[in-house]
């Protein structure tokens, strides 16, 4: 499990680069973010990371946990 936080300024997309990369795709994002008026979600999946991007422009930071399932 890894967590962290996306500061938009003024952008509806941000990148999310991992320090190294995930074996596969099959890791989960749950997003948190402090505006309600606002819709944010994940678009895009690599192995090197993940996009949020969000209903409207926005400024203010999106909090994220990335986990996978260990079997």
């Amino acid at each position: 499990t890894a967590q962290g936080v996306v500061a938009f300024v003024a952008t509806n997309s941000q990148a999310v680069v991992f320090g190294a990369p995930q074996p596969d795709t099959n890791y989960a994002v749950h997003l948190d973010w402090e505006n309600t008026g606002v819709v944010a979600a994940v678009t895009s999946l690599t192995v090197n990371g993940f996009t949020v991007s969000t209903s409207v422009v926005y400024t203010g930071n999106v909090y994220y946990t990335v986990s996978r399932q260990v079997v």
